[in-house]
Order: C-alpha cells, then structure tokens, then sequence
C-alpha cells in the first residue's frame, strides 16, 4: 500500500511539474500578446497554485483569440503605415529610387520613368 500511495504522489508530483511548465509558457505568450494589442492578460485566481486541465485550455482559447485579432490588426497597421508613406511621398513630390515603378504608378500616380509624383 505505501509503495502505491508513494507511486501516486511521484505521478502527481511529476504532473504539477509539467502543468507548472506549461502554465508559465502559455502566460508568457499570453503576456507578449496582450501587451502587443493593449488588452488584459488571463487571470487565474491567486488560491490557484496548479492549473487545472480546464484552466490550461481556457488559457489556450485565451491565446487563439488573440492571436485570431492580432492579424487583422496588423494588416490594418502595415496598410496605415504604406498610406502614410505614400502620402508623404506625395506631398515631397519625391519617388525614391527603390520604389519599383508599379508602385509609382499605381499608388503614387506618378507617370512611368519619371521621378516626380502629380499632386
């Protein structure tokens, strides 16, 4: 009986150890995410001392919805970031020259071989 009850404990012990690790690599994921799109990270209660199964999925439903928003704001930033690019370019009435000549003439409204942008 003491050989099974000492079995159980280093199996329980060994489970706490790895919920433990996974708790703290999903937080850390969690807390990089959140603080990339200003949201509050997941909460565990302070009585939590070891996750449950069910507190690990909720934090990794928790971290898909994050990343599931993340995307679409960043496409929403990169899209920011080139009209300001472009709008500063038009205003300079500059086209550098590594902007390729699609770009100018489809974004910039510039004319084919020519460096100057039409206001």
């Amino acid at each position: 009986m003491e050989k099974d009850l000492r079995g159980r404990a280093e199996s329980l012990s060994s489970q706490k150890q790895l919920r433990l690790q996974q708790l703290k690599q999903r937080l850390q994921v969690d807390e990089q995410l959140c603080y990339s799109l200003g949201m509050t990270p997941f909460h565990l209660p302070p009585s939590c001392v070891v996750p449950t199964e069910q507190q690990l999925a909720d934090l990794d439903e928790h971290i898909r919805e994050l990343e599931t928003e993340k995307v679409p704001l960043l496409i929403d930033y990169c899209e920011f970031c080139w009209h300001s690019v472009v709008v500063t370019l038009r205003q300079a009435r500059l086209v550098p020259g590594w902007v390729t000549v699609f770009v100018r003439v489809n974004h910039l409204g510039a004319e084919p071989g020519t460096q100057a942008c039409s206001a």
